[in-house]
């Protein structure tokens, strides 16, 4: 199952760009990924073993918990990027961003 999600991952092109900048894009592309890969890999236990010995619902658990691994490091890497550029600009929550969405207006 590994190998061939790490060579699907590679044609989706997931592994090309810096973690850093990861975008919605990206995790369009991820989840694709991940959605092809489980139907590929139910596609061959099921022409291997007719799922002989496999719960169909593994198959579920690992295409949601590759998702969320995968774009859960990536989320992480931009989340430490961006507050280490720019730590007070990028934490606003509730209040603060009303508060300063006039001020964040007129800088730029």
């Amino acid at each position: 199952m590994v190998p061939l999600k790490i060579i699907i991952f590679l044609s989706f092109g997931l592994y090309s760009g810096m973690w850093r900048y990861t975008s919605v894009r990206d995790f369009w592309l991820l989840a694709m990924a991940c959605f092809l890969s489980t139907v590929l890999v139910m596609v061959i236990i099921l022409t291997i073993t007719r799922f002989k010995g496999y719960s169909r619902s593994v198959f579920l658990a690992d295409g949601i918990i590759t998702f969320i691994l995968a774009g859960g490091v990536r989320m992480a890497i931009r989340s430490f990027y961006a507050l280490r550029i720019n730590p007070k600009k990028n934490v606003y929550t509730g209040d603060e961003y009303k508060r300063n969405e006039g001020v964040d207006r007129r800088r730029r």
